[in-house]
């Protein structure tokens, strides 16, 4: 774990991202470095890294306006590769929202692999709306169909889940409000609400110089994240034991170590989305070789659902008397089709099925 450590404080200036090799398996949710805070004494001051802790914890707003909206979006970015350098590849996905930049302001991340960041950069009021709509459907199934009353968070369900565990998704926008109506701006609360327990953050840098939307309250937002904003003078992370400390807002990498980090994450991430399930766990939940009956339907294990139980592939009863299997090249369809197959003879003898191939 000493890597994860490492690349939770040490700046984008320092070697060590020269020879970066992304982390396999995260043993604790990492701290999220974000910036400088200059801790000033009588006589001297000392610069330590300013780390947060974004994952199972909060979310982040950053209130700016002007000149420093820059500073607060290159931050809001650096924020982004440093989750991806501290949670192994293929573990963190973004929704992307940037309406003033017009996708401008995330731009750089469109390089990594689209089950990372979404097919675009949403800017437009609907899309918008739909992004913050699907986004609320994934939390109720992580809720009612994965956690219920077994699991206190994902963190827990994770560890239960191995091969199959859920990704962070993290909800980053750029320039709120702009072109958030008030129904999105209130999804945005709840999504900010109830996301830690599901794995779902929300990072946002807001502009105090546009009006929110009607009856909108910034402070039910504020609540439920860790502030940073601009007071005129500098940037101040709005924390009882920090905010009288200047804070300095960290800036991406150079060019070339950006581009490095995001390729090697990329190219890491789809081999981890290949999930395999071994065939085993099926076998070991089998409770005796052909011993199903075909009178009524057909019914077999054919992999996961969640931590603890089987997916079942049905068919013969009612209206499930036909399959079509669909996807693109690479995707598992002829694998899937094996696994129906040996499950089906494992289950069912020659006297209840025949199989024509």
């Amino acid at each position: 774990m000493r890597q994860q450590r490492e690349a939770e404080w040490l700046p984008w200036d320092d070697p060590f991202w020269e020879d970066f090799q992304p982390i396999k398996n995260m043993k604790d949710p990492p701290l999220t470095r974000f910036g400088e805070l200059k801790i000033t004494g009588k006589k001297n001051h000392v610069n330590v890294p300013a780390l947060l802790r974004i994952i199972t914890l909060k979310n982040l707003l950053i209130n700016a306006s002007g000149n420093y909206k820059g500073i607060a979006l290159e931050a809001l970015q650096s924020i982004m590769l440093r989750l991806l350098v501290t949670i192994p590849p293929g573990k963190v996905n973004f929704i992307l929202i940037d309406p003033v930049g017009l996708g401008s302001n995330m731009a750089g991340f469109m390089h990594l692999p689209e089950e990372l960041v979404g097919k675009k950069i949403w800017t437009e009021p609907n899309h918008i709306e739909r992004q913050l709509a699907d986004l609320s459907t994934h939390m109720e199934t992580i809720i009612q169909k994965y956690l219920r009353n077994n699991y206190i968070n994902m963190e827990e369900y994770n560890k239960q889940a191995g091969e199959v565990a859920e990704p962070y998704r993290l909800l980053v926008v750029a320039n709120f409000p702009a072109n958030f109506t008030e129904s999105a701006a209130q999804r945005l609360v709840s999504i900010a609400s109830n996301g830690p327990r599901t794995g779902v953050y929300v990072l946002v840098v807001r502009d105090t110089e546009q009006k929110l939307p009607y009856n909108f309250r910034i402070e039910e937002l504020e609540r439920l994240s860790t502030i940073v904003e601009h007071d005129g003078n500098c940037f101040v992370w709005m924390d009882d034991d920090f905010k009288d400390h200047e804070l300095s807002l960290d800036k991406l990498p150079p060019v070339k170590v950006f581009d490095g980090l995001l390729n090697m994450i990329g190219k890491e991430s789809k081999f981890a989305s290949h999930v395999e399930v071994p065939f085993k766990l099926v076998l070991e939940r089998a409770e005796k070789w052909w011993s199903l009956k075909s009178d009524e339907w057909l019914s077999v294990p054919i992999g996961r659902a969640g931590a603890r139980d089987l997916q079942y592939f049905s068919v013969g009863r009612s209206t499930l008397q036909h399959v079509l299997i669909a996807g693109k090249t690479g995707w598992g369809k002829s694998n899937l089709l094996h696994v129906i197959i040996m499950s089906l003879c494992i289950n069912y003898s020659p006297d209840e099925l025949e199989l024509y191939l």
